[in-house]
């Protein structure tokens, strides 16, 4: 985590390296070849690290696979539990978007209570590793991995799940018919 901080190691040395940047001699095409390929993988690394920090905590992801590896594919539920116990409620996984999970029904029902708002969380990303986990079924598999219409149709069916005084098996039916 210090490498991600304001005052971290990587931020000294990206602007030790803007420093050299501006002495280097642009009339000689050495210096211009060197210049490049200091600088371009220098902004891809910060790129990347910049893009950590504005997410929820998480597992530290791969550059281009994510967390993938890291995720039991037979029970992916398993590895959510672990970094919920790690990480706290919301937290960010990379496949390889970033994909901010809510691992607690109070902190889900909060976002999901105002409806304009839950529109927000409603998009799901469009990946082959993200099809693994929803069986490649285009609006997604169950209440978790569900996007589009029928997250959409599922949020406003958890009012009738939590409401207490409708009876269980009409609350059952009313769920199974929008799976």
């Amino acid at each position: 985590m210090y490498l991600l901080s304001g005052t971290g190691v990587l931020e000294t040395l990206f602007n030790s390296f803007l420093r050299r940047m501006t002495e280097i001699d642009m009339s000689k095409k050495s210096d211009i070849k060197v210049a490049c390929f200091i600088f371009v993988p220098t902004y891809f690394v910060w790129n990347y690290f910049y893009r950590l920090r504005q997410f929820p905590p998480g597992p530290w992801p791969l550059p281009v696979i994510g967390n993938f590896l890291q995720i039991d594919t037979t029970n992916p539920h398993r590895s959510m539990i672990a970094w919920r116990k790690k990480y706290g409620p919301i937290f960010t996984i990379w496949m390889p978007k970033p994909v901010i999970v809510f691992a607690s029904y109070e902190e889900l029902h909060d976002r999901l209570e105002n409806y304009q708002e839950g529109n927000y969380y409603i998009d799901r990303p469009l990946s082959f590793l993200y099809g693994i986990f929803s069986n490649h079924q285009p609006d997604g598999d169950g209440i978790i991995l569900s996007k589009d219409d029928l997250i959409k149709r599922l949020a406003d069916s958890k009012h009738d799940v939590v409401d207490v005084h409708k009876p269980l098996a009409f609350v059952s039916a009313t769920l199974f018919m929008i799976l």
